[in-house]
């Protein structure tokens, strides 16, 4: 199982690699966006992302873990 997970975790990065003209293009709010938006389910759940949303939410993680660190 473990072997399996690994290969087809590689094949995933080698896929975004090669076509990396075109995913380095996109943006990841709209696809989540555009993925939440595919069920009333999902939309009550997560509501919607804004870029302002994400990158607070990754500043306290980042200090978060750099105060566990020290």
């Amino acid at each position: 199982m473990r072997l399996t997970m690994a290969q087809d975790r590689l094949n995933h990065i080698m896929t975004l690699h090669i076509h990396r003209v075109l995913t380095d293009d996109l943006s990841l709010i709209e696809s989540a966006n555009r993925f939440i938006h595919g069920s009333d389910h999902r939309e009550q759940i997560f509501g919607k992302f804004v870029a302002t949303n994400v990158i607070e939410t990754f500043i306290c993680k980042h200090k978060t873990a750099a105060a566990k660190e020290n």
